[in-house]
């Protein structure tokens, strides 16, 4: 590519960052069906919501760790 075709792809490229919104959740749910989850989420937006995630049931807290059974 020449230099000129790497600077359009370039800037194609931070302009698609910037715009980007990164949203993650913490589901409800264990076994949670993503695309069942997700299936009309794009008329829920219509109506006003900021994020097709806001429709599924979260979790306040996720802990990572090892559970075990202490004697008391």
């Amino acid at each position: 590519m020449s230099e000129f075709g790497d600077e359009i792809l370039s800037r194609g490229s931070i302009e698609f960052v910037e715009s980007s919104i990164l949203d993650t959740i913490i589901p409800l749910a264990s076994d949670l069906d993503i695309e069942e989850a997700l299936s009309g989420s794009v008329e829920r937006l219509d109506e006003g919501n900021d994020s097709p995630l806001a429709a599924i049931p979260q979790r306040h807290a996720l802990f990572f760790g090892k559970l075990s059974n202490l004697p008391l």
